[in-house]
C-alpha cells in the first residue's frame, strides 16, 4: 500500500512539474515578439540574376522568331557588294543578329564573287 501511495504522489508531482513547464512556455511565448509585430512585411520587386537572364533569353527568342532587325540595315558598297550596317549603338554583349547562312572560307567567297 505504501508503494501505491508513493507512486501516486510521484505521479502528481510529475504532472505538476509538466503543468508548470507548459505554463512557463506559454508565458515566454507571450513575451517573445516577432519582427513582423513591429515592422510591416514588404516584398521586394528585385529580381535575381537568373530571372534577368531568363527574361533576356525570352526576348531574344521572340526577336528571332519574329525576324526583328532593329538597328540594322543592308547597303550596297560599290566595288565590294552588300554589307550590314548598324543604325543604332549596341552595348557590349547585346544581341545584334543571328547568321543562318552557309559558312565559307575566303577562297570560296572570291570564287563565287567572280561568278556573279
Amino acid at each position: 500500500m505504501y508503494r501505491m501511495v508513493r507512486a501516486l504522489f510521484k505521479q502528481k508531482k510529475y504532472t505538476r512539474r509538466l503543468a508548470k513547464r507548459a505554463a512557463e512556455r506559454e508565458a515566454l511565448q507571450k513575451l517573445n515578439h516577432k519582427v513582423t509585430d513591429y515592422f510591416s512585411v514588404r516584398k521586394s520587386d528585385r529580381r535575381t540574376e537568373g530571372e534577368v537572364q531568363e527574361e533576356r533569353r525570352r526576348l531574344l527568342e521572340f526577336a528571332l522568331r519574329k525576324g526583328v532587325e532593329d538597328g540594322l540595315e543592308v547597303r550596297y558598297i560599290e566595288g565590294k557588294g552588300r554589307g550590314v550596317f548598324t543604325t543604332k549603338h549596341f552595348h557590349k554583349g547585346e544581341f545584334v543578329v543571328e547568321y543562318s547562312g552557309e559558312l565559307i572560307d575566303i577562297n570560296e567567297a572570291y570564287r563565287r564573287g567572280r561568278n556573279i
